[in-house]
C-alpha cells in the first residue's frame, strides 16, 4: 500500500504547478476555463492535488477580473522601433477582445517570441505613436496539440503609446498560428 507523501516540493513555473515526491510528479495546469491533471509514477498525490484543484476552481468561478499570471518576467521594456514588423498586419479584428483577452489571444505561431515581439511592432498607437511593450508573464492555458501536454500558455505584454495612463495587457501565443489582425485602440505601424 502507498503511503502519502508529506515531503514533496512545489514549483510554480510558466507552464503550471508542479508537486514533486519522491520519483513521481503531478502536474496541474490551470486556466480560467479548465484545469487539466496529470499524474506520473506514484498516485498517491492525486488526493492532494484534486483538493489544491477543486480550491482554484472555486475560488475563481463567477468572477470576471484580470487572469492570473503564471510566471513574471524580468524582461527590459522595448519599443517596436527595435523590431521589423510583420508586413501582412493591416485589418482590423471584428472581435473586440481579440488580443486584449486570454480568451482571444493573438496566434503568432513558431514557438518563438520574436514572432510575439514582431506582431507588437507591427501596431502603432490611435494617432500612429511608437509602442512600447514589456513581457509581463504567462497565463490562460487553452487546449492545443502543439502545446505542452496538449496545453498552451499565452504571454501577456504590457504595452504604452505616448500619454496612455495605464498599460494596455495584450496576450499572445507563438504556440498556434493564426491570421493576424490589428486589436482594438491600435492601428497598423507605417514605415
Amino acid at each position: 500500500m502507498d503511503e502519502i507523501c508529506r515531503h514533496g516540493v512545489w514549483n510554480l513555473d510558466d507552464l503550471g504547478l508542479f508537486y514533486r515526491c519522491g520519483s513521481g510528479i503531478a502536474t496541474i495546469v490551470f486556466s480560467k476555463a479548465e484545469i487539466k491533471l496529470t499524474l506520473r509514477k506514484d498516485h498517491h498525490v492525486k488526493k492532494l492535488i484534486s483538493i489544491l484543484a477543486l480550491s482554484i476552481v472555486l475560488s475563481s468561478c463567477g468572477t470576471k477580473k484580470a487572469p492570473v499570471i503564471l510566471s513574471s518576467s524580468t524582461n527590459a521594456t522595448e519599443t517596436s522601433d527595435s523590431y521589423e514588423p510583420f508586413f501582412d498586419v493591416s485589418e482590423y479584428s471584428a472581435n473586440k477582445e481579440y488580443g486584449l483577452s486570454g480568451e482571444f489571444p493573438v496566434k503568432v505561431g513558431e514557438r518563438s517570441s520574436a514572432n510575439q515581439r514582431r506582431y507588437l511592432s507591427s501596431l502603432a498607437g490611435p494617432n500612429g505613436e511608437v509602442v512600447s511593450f514589456h513581457r509581463r508573464g504567462s497565463c490562460c492555458g487553452y487546449n492545443s496539440e502543439n502545446g505542452i501536454d496538449g496545453v498552451a500558455l499565452v504571454d501577456v505584454y504590457e504595452v504604452t503609446y505616448g500619454n496612455l495612463k495605464q498599460p494596455i495587457l495584450v496576450y499572445i501565443s507563438f504556440y498556434d498560428l493564426e491570421k493576424l489582425y490589428i486589436p482594438k485602440g491600435f492601428t497598423k505601424r507605417n514605415l
